[in-house]
């Protein structure tokens, strides 16, 4: 991925302190489907199912883009982890479209969709 910046949002206190169960995954990336469906069901913002899984979290400026309703929003701006917002080269998200193309996945993707698999 060519660029990237930080968006932080905290609940209060220290982001990692609060936690008690170790991340199970070094990395995992954030699709907005992910943000949407957890304004329709988390109870708090500590319910959120992936909240503990990865010790960092990725998305792109379009996925930040399709939360657009006011809980999904509220969620994004209050979970209380770092997401790394990174955007991929043109070149990286042609080489995904292409195999995408390969695998027939192609028509069921988005751009963003592109963006995130690369």
């Amino acid at each position: 991925m060519a660029s990237n910046s930080n968006l932080t949002a905290s609940a209060g206190g220290d982001k990692r302190k609060s936690y008690d169960a170790a991340p199970v995954y070094n990395a995992l990336v954030i699709d907005s489907g992910a943000i949407i469906k957890c304004s329709h069901y988390a109870t708090s913002i500590h319910s959120i199912p992936f909240l503990h899984s990865a010790k960092t979290f990725y998305t792109v400026e379009g996925v930040l883009r399709e939360i657009r309703d006011s809980k999904s929003r509220n969620i994004l701006e209050t979970i209380p982890l770092e997401i790394v917002v990174r955007e991929p080269s043109t070149l990286a998200t042609q080489a995904v479209a292409r195999f995408a193309r390969l695998t027939g996945d192609y028509p069921n993707l988005s751009s963003v969709d592109l963006q995130l698999l690369e």
